[in-house]
């Protein structure tokens, strides 16, 4: 038997579970998250996550937002697309920290989507963020750090100016130690 039937059946399997309950969709999106950095399957898993990532079930949202632990090791800006599909979603609103965690940990160039991130986040959880008692503020500091790493990055390019913007946010938001950053970075 050749490999495009198995894989036509894996699809169509994949397809009707998809339609199915929330622990046939959990399923799919464990799959799909565990198979997001195989490039013969990356095409079907951001597919498959973007949908899930809206989700009406937190338990399936949340599994698919793991993705993301599944390719930190890589260059992430081959899922730019997949980044702003996570940032649009209700899947961030339940969770940001998974993808702040990922872009913090790469040790390759940002991809520009974090500045989409980024501005997520602080429209959607700027009060929390200044709040040292929140689980958000963590996360502000990571934004706050994401936000330099990018003006770093990104100086000379089309995401520069977004990056700066940012950086100006976060200080007039007075989140983190954005002013003290803002300092060291100028020396």
């Amino acid at each position: 038997m050749s490999a495009e039937p198995e894989h036509r059946s894996a699809a169509d399997l994949a397809a009707d579970a998809a339609r199915g309950g929330a622990a046939h969709r959990l399923g799919v999106a464990h799959v799909a998250a565990a198979n997001l950095a195989i490039p013969e399957y990356r095409r079907w898993s951001a597919a498959t996550l973007t949908a899930l990532f809206d989700d009406d079930d937190a338990g399936v949202r949340r599994r698919a937002a793991s993705c993301f632990r599944h390719v930190q090791d890589e260059p992430l800006d081959i899922y730019g697309n997949l980044i702003e599909a996570f940032s649009a979603s209700k899947a961030f609103g339940d969770d940001p920290t998974s993808i702040l965690d990922t872009l913090e940990a790469s040790r390759e160039p940002l991809p520009g989507a974090t500045c989409t991130v980024c501005e997520k986040f602080l429209d959607g959880f700027a009060d929390e963020a200044r709040d040292a008692r929140s689980d958000r503020h963590a996360d502000a500091l990571t934004v706050a750090t994401l936000a330099f790493r990018l003006c770093r990055q990104h100086e000379d390019d089309e995401w520069a100016k977004r990056a700066l913007d940012l950086v100006d946010r976060l200080c007039l938001l007075r989140i983190g130690d954005a002013r003290g950053a803002l300092d060291e970075f100028e020396r």
